[in-house]
């Protein structure tokens, strides 16, 4: 029987080294969990804290891109003219005003050299 008790402590002896070496390892675990939360969740240099940095650089790239197409995007077969046609438009009225003045002035000086 003494040997039974022997065995038992030498059993115990190793299930409480074994015992101590998964606790050291689970204490390298606890600690490499902590350094993996501190890089996802970081709210300067996380990667969350990238991930959103980028989506919002992408989202404002996609709209600084959707202007540019819009403003260079030729529509309904039109192109951009909406500025020259209003700055002609008013080159015609002032063209018109300058012929009506023309036509005035010549008017009255046949009207007042005929007349007179």
């Amino acid at each position: 029987m003494p040997t039974n008790d022997v065995d038992h402590q030498v059993s115990l002896v190793t299930l409480n080294s074994k015992i101590e070496i998964l606790l050291e390892k689970q204490e390298e675990v606890a600690k490499n969990i902590a350094q993996i939360k501190e890089a996802i969740y970081n709210p300067e240099e996380g990667i969350f804290s990238r991930l959103r940095a980028l989506e919002l650089w992408r989202v404002s790239f996609l709209e600084r891109i959707d202007e540019r197409i819009d403003h260079y995007t030729i529509k309904n077969g039109e192109i951009r003219l909406t500025q020259a046609e209003t700055s002609l438009a008013g080159l015609k009225k002032i063209q018109w005003m300058l012929i009506g003045a023309v036509i005035s002035v010549i008017t009255a000086t046949l009207l007042k050299d005929f007349i007179a």
